[in-house]
């Protein structure tokens, strides 16, 4: 669904408004996040800091990444478009 900037993270839907954020080095998974909605569209910001999820339900999705990535946080906050 998306990749990092530096190509080292990658988002993808598993199911229908579920997403995981894998390390792609190792392939393991670093979070997983749940929408109420279909994912449409996702994309990393350009410093790699967080993500922006639209759903199907057109709400778009900030989310905020910490810099560790073995205890990699989100935090939703959403817009209705």
């Amino acid at each position: 669904m998306a990749v990092s900037q530096n190509g080292d993270k990658m988002l993808v839907e598993i199911e229908k408004g579920s997403l995981n954020l894998y390390d792609v080095a190792t392939r393991t998974s670093l979070s997983h996040f749940d929408f109420s909605s279909r994912v449409t569209m996702a994309t990393f910001t350009t410093n790699d800091s967080g993500m922006l999820v639209l759903t199907a339900d057109q709400k778009v999705y900030k989310l905020a990444l910490d810099a560790n990535p073995s205890t990699t946080a989100a935090t939703a906050t959403s817009s209705h478009f």
